[in-house]
């Protein structure tokens, strides 16, 4: 995961496709399916805002499979934005006062939950490990100290 660049309302981050976004797209999917996986967790994340960002995710998946640029707007958020996306990377253009923070606490959220079992992956969230998420938040965590 790599910045690109800040300015006061966006972030634009290049990331691995496989590693980063596919991860944060299954953990917004699977809160958009049970949001009660981390809803004790999240106290700055509605199941709207999850649904909001895991559909504009999953258009952007589906678009940049097709070979299109993806816009993502909702008339509550700036939005999620493709501004390159090829077989191995999408660089994403993301909202710096809802969406990225909102993508944080999700991951930190599900972490918690991860921590309170003690276990490595979750039946109510298949494919996704511990590991997965710690990786994708110390990325984040790497870009939001160089905001």
């Amino acid at each position: 995961m790599e910045l690109i660049t800040a300015d006061k309302d966006t972030v634009t981050i290049k990331m691995n496709q496989k590693d980063e976004f596919e991860v944060i797209l299954m953990v917004f999917s699977a809160l958009k399916k049970n949001y009660e996986l981390a809803d004790d967790q999240l106290h700055n994340v509605s199941k709207e805002e999850i649904t909001a960002i895991q559909l504009g995710l999953e258009e952007i998946k589906q678009n940049f499979r097709q070979g299109k640029k993806s816009r993502f707007d909702s008339p509550k958020r700036m939005g999620l934005e493709v501004r390159e996306a090829d077989a191995q990377t999408v660089t994403l253009k993301i909202s710096k006062t809802v969406d990225f923070p909102a993508i944080l606490s999700v991951i930190g959220a599900l972490l918690v939950r991860y921590d309170n079992s003690a276990r490595e992956t979750d039946p109510e969230i298949p494919g996704l490990t511990a590991k997965q998420l710690l990786m994708v938040e110390d990325r984040l965590d790497h870009i939001l100290s160089l905001l």
